[in-house]
């Protein structure tokens, strides 16, 4: 693949991730159920996908590690979803990418490195930008919701932080890709019973909510990962990870395009703080060194 084809594959990935929010908002499922029957085909296509471009890379790993993590990826997932039907979607992707946060807090403990300066820094203004998401003003009806909405988008940043955090300890090479296929038969085992519970008597309603269930997981869970694989190694770090900031600031827009869902004052501050923090934070990461994605939707 020649650089100019990698870059427009990788500039292809953020947009995937960006339609989540919008697909998710025309089906009439509840996040759990929208989760799992996402993940179900997910779990599927990645399947056919890795078995079919990556045959003599992809093997199941059922270790109880690699278990950990693929929970990991399966919890960011699902909470993602969660939180997007409770709050903005510009507060759920802000939210989820603060996984550096996370990183940099649990860093020393889990990876057992040394916090440095900067990161202190970049942790503090992180912090400054997700207490911006608490300002912005509701109505009393949608107080709770909005609150569980926001908490779930945070415990979303901190699994996806986990998740990659867990990665570099068992010292993954490239993307893992059995883990990925894992996770999301774990998201259909718990989110089942939800699954089972959507209304399937209406075959117009059913059609059209499996339909977008379907494409939820085989383009923004599906294809952008395919897409990232063949186009990482033909961009930079830098290029890769800049080039990712691009979903939180597309994925509100797709959704004020839909159904005119406009983010509070609020996120706009807090989420421009996190979306700084994440481009000093690459720049000064991104050195040459391989990296894995810091987003899934």
């Amino acid at each position: 693949m020649t650089k100019v084809n990698s870059v427009l594959c990788m500039l292809l990935v953020p947009v995937l991730w960006s339609l989540t929010g919008m697909f998710a908002r025309l089906t009439d499922w509840n996040g759990f159920a929208l989760a799992g029957w996402r993940s179900l085909f997910s779990a599927l296509f990645l399947w056919f996908a890795f078995k079919t471009l990556f045959k003599s890379q992809f093997s199941f790993d059922f270790s109880r590690l690699n278990i950990l993590i693929a929970f990991m990826y399966s919890a960011s997932s699902t909470c993602f979803m969660l939180s997007s039907q409770l709050t903005t979607v510009a507060n759920t992707v802000f939210l989820q990418t603060s996984a550096p946060l996370y990183i940099a807090i649990l860093g020393p403990f889990i990876l057992k490195v040394k916090t440095q300066k900067k990161d202190i820094a970049l942790v503090a203004l992180t912090f400054i930008g997700l207490a911006m998401f608490f300002l912005n003003d509701v109505s009393a009806e949608a107080t709770t919701r909005e609150f569980v909405g926001i908490i779930l988008g945070a415990i979303c940043g901190l699994c996806w932080g986990m998740y990659l955090m867990l990665l570099k300890k068992l010292s993954f090479k490239g993307l893992p890709l059995s883990t990925m296929v894992i996770g999301n038969f774990l998201t259909v085992s718990y989110c089942l019973p939800f699954m089972l519970m959507v209304d399937m008597t209406s075959d117009g309603l059913f059609a059209k909510n499996l339909l977008w269930a379907a494409v939820l997981g085989m383009g923004p869970l599906g294809c952008s990962y395919i897409l990232y694989i063949n186009a990482i190694r033909g961009v930079t770090a830098l290029q890769a990870s800049l080039l990712q900031c691009l979903e939180p600031l597309l994925g509100p827009v797709w959704v004020y395009l839909l159904v005119r869902e406009v983010p509070g004052f609020w996120t706009f501050i807090g989420g421009g703080i996190i979306l700084v923090v994440i481009i000093i934070n690459s720049v000064l990461a991104a050195r040459g060194k391989d990296i894995i994605p810091n987003r899934i939707s």
